[in-house]
């Protein structure tokens, strides 16, 4: 049987004229959806199926849908059902459902293996979620959630704060405190749409954050690179990494670092660039993110991009990231070029200069520049709102334009001849060639034609 509307109905047409006897199991193609015949119809799944940490497989023979459901909520409904189901049995999160063990970790990783309509869980978030239920939350997180007080989640939010003040730590937990509590609020409101009220499901324990007002303040940053901060740090930027020339990791986090600066992408966006969402013809970048960003290519990052791929095609040809870890191919993309970023402030004298401060740089001197705030939105995939949205859409050549005038003025801030390191490193990128301008500087000239 076909996956459409029109061939479920045919079907049932046929089962009410009587043109089926007795029970039968009609499958439908390319899914995991069995029909079942008998009077009526119903959905099922009929197959083998390999739990994980078991050899063998085994069959599989379960209801997941009455007829009246699939008249109401359609084929597709049906199909997306099954598939659910055999990823819980396959995870072995259905068992869990059976024995009722609905821990606060359990139902967590039910939520991550589930993922958000449309999209997967990002890496980082996934990593943060458990990093949270090993320590803000841990005195929680093989407790079943629907037993969650209020009184404990007031309790933890006090007392995590307490104890990092007592063991002397520099920031007090306020804020990883509130990450936590939002993690557990969205963890308990899957929990309730997944298994219902009448498991349990009645109050939010995280609303007692709320109406008790212990949600800690959290003051936004603002840290940029200053203009007289930027030479420093790209000249200890490019000093770290020849201290540690020989390490493709050291290399690729220059590389990172320079075009967060040189593109203002979010953290998640940059490292996670697939390498076939590069096209350097064309000159854009197709950057995952919660916005999709179409990022134009400019010259210097067409000039490290170029100097990339063409490494990646000796140490990890065939691979999938523009910035992957050291397991190559088979491995994942870099998440965080922490510890080296790290090396650099501390080699310029500059204190906690993170990722986003450099997105956050990038945007400033675009806003300094006068760019039209709705196109330096685009550059950064913020999200546009009300008409503009619809009716403003810059082209890619004017994208590129402003980013590269921001590119200028990053270089010139640097005061000293910034252009003419990124030449000996990277080499001339293509359709460009090399000139010094009146100061002596080196510079790059697009090719005309």
């Amino acid at each position: 049987m076909k996956p459409t509307k029109s061939a479920l109905r045919n079907l049932l047409k046929d089962v009410e004229e009587g043109n089926y006897q007795g029970e039968e199991f009609v499958g439908v193609d390319g899914t995991n959806l069995t029909i079942r015949i008998r009077g009526g119809v119903s959905g099922y799944i009929y197959k083998r199926i390999k739990i994980e940490g078991e050899q063998k497989s085994k069959p599989v023979k379960r209801k997941i849908c009455s007829e009246s459901e699939m008249r109401a909520n359609g084929l597709d409904w049906a199909i997306e059902k099954a598939d659910e189901t055999i990823r819980d049995i396959v995870s072995g999160n259905e068992a869990q459902r059976k024995s009722g063990v609905h821990t606060l970790e359990n139902v967590a990783q039910i939520m991550i293996d589930r993922g958000r309509p449309g999209r997967p869980y990002s890496s980082s978030y996934i990593r943060d979620v458990k990093n949270l239920l090993d320590t803000v939350l841990k005195p929680i997180a093989n407790k079943p959630l629907v037993q969650v007080t209020r009184a404990e989640v007031e309790r933890i939010s006090i007392d995590y704060v307490k104890a990092n003040i007592a063991a002397g730590k520099s920031r007090t937990g306020g804020r990883q405190v509130n990450t936590a509590m939002r993690v557990l609020s969205s963890v308990w409101n899957f929990g309730r749409s997944e298994f219902g009220r009448a498991a349990g499901y009645i109050e939010n324990p995280v609303d007692v954050m709320s109406d008790k007002k212990l949600w800690y303040p959290e003051t936004s940053r603002s840290r940029v690179l200053q203009t007289e901060e930027v030479g420093d740090w790209l000249q200890a930027l490019f000093k770290r990494s020849e201290l540690q020339s020989g390490s493709a990791v050291a290399q690729g986090s220059r590389d990172a670092l320079l075009l967060f600066l040189f593109t203002g992408l979010r953290l998640n966006s940059l490292v996670s660039i697939p390498r076939d969402s590069i096209d350097l013809k064309v000159g854009v970048i197709e950057a995952p993110g919660k916005t999709d960003t179409t990022l134009p290519v400019t010259a210097q990052v067409k000039q490290i991009i170029e100097w990339r791929l063409k490494v990646l095609e000796l140490t990890d040809p065939g691979g999938q990231w523009l910035f992957p870890t050291a397991k190559g191919k088979n491995g994942n993309h870099l998440l965080d070029p922490k510890k080296f970023r790290q090396a650099v402030n501390k080699e310029a004298g500059i204190d906690n200069l993170t990722t986003h401060d450099l997105r956050r740089t990038f945007k400033t001197i675009g806003a300094e520049l006068g760019i039209n705030a709705d196109l330096l939105n685009r550059l950064t995939g913020h999200q546009i709102q009300g008409v503009n949205k619809h009716y403003i859409q810059s082209r890619v050549d004017a994208q590129r334009r402003q980013a590269q005038l921001i590119i200028d003025q990053v270089i010139a801030d640097a005061a000293w001849d910034m252009q003419s390191k990124l030449n000996k490193t990277y080499g001339i990128p293509s359709g460009y060639t090399a000139d010094t301008d009146s100061s002596g500087k080196a510079i790059l000239i697009a090719k005309k034609g």
